[in-house]
């Protein structure tokens, strides 16, 4: 299967995941954390509209998508957060763990910059006078703190509370919340191996963030990991 078709069936997945979650968050309204949901996701919808509005979308649209983009985030944010605390755990620690999170961060910086020698992938930022503008600082921003919430605190709690009965059930969620996370970037680089290779382990170290220290934790890795992607030669393109 090429990179296009893994992406698509990633897509795919994370599609049935979400309708799965939305069906979830509505049968357990009465107990699902909505309004902590809500003041995680909003600020996120915000930053996306104001960087597709300062990127000279039209303002209608970017409104449109941010209001799917909060319902979004909102219903993942509010599962995950039910799923964590009926474990007995608390994904929302404050700013625990987010010195780990910005070694880690740095870590997959250099360990991208090593994949992309060994796969021979052009290191130079294409259009990198422009990598600093409010846009683009927008959408590196925005990516993190969206995917955060969707796959480490949305999709690997719910995960790993449905398969809480099995003794390695939390492990299983964290590699499958990985392989998703990986597998919807496919596509994007040439040869897929090398985008793999870059981003599986990652997506292990942040469910392992997650896991240990929280939510900020993992938001702060995949923050420092994109503000690489301005440093010239470094990396060609964020994950997301």
């Amino acid at each position: 299967m090429t990179g296009a078709g893994l992406a698509a069936f990633g897509i795919a997945v994370f599609t049935a995941l979400s309708l799965w979650m939305v069906a979830r968050a509505i049968r357990w309204r009465a107990r699902m954390p909505f309004r902590e949901a809500l003041f995680l996701a909003a600020p996120v919808a915000c930053l996306g509209a104001l960087t597709a509005v300062s990127a000279a979308a039209p303002l209608g649209p970017s409104l449109l998508g941010a209001g799917i983009d909060l319902a979004q985030l909102c219903v993942f944010a509010a599962v995950g957060l039910e799923a964590a605390r009926s474990l007995g755990r608390e994904p929302l620690r404050g700013r625990s763990g987010l010195g780990v999170g910005v070694l880690v961060g740095l870590n997959f910086a250099a360990w991208t910059a090593l994949v992309f020698r060994i796969g021979g992938v052009d290191p130079v930022v294409a259009g990198h006078d422009t990598a600093t503008s409010p846009t683009v600082v927008g959408v590196l921003l925005r990516a993190a703190l969206a995917e955060e919430l969707l796959y480490r605190l949305g999709i690997q709690w719910h995960l790993g509370r449905v398969l809480s009965r099995w003794p390695r059930g939390p492990d299983a969620a964290l590699l499958t919340t990985a392989a998703l996370w990986t597998g919807v970037h496919l596509g994007t680089l040439e040869p897929t191996w090398v985008r793999a290779l870059q981003l599986f382990p990652m997506g292990v170290a942040l469910g392992m963030l997650s896991r240990r220290f929280g939510l900020a934790s993992c938001v702060a890795a995949h923050l420092v990991f994109n503000g690489s992607t301005l440093v010239p030669g470094l990396v060609p393109s964020p994950p997301g």
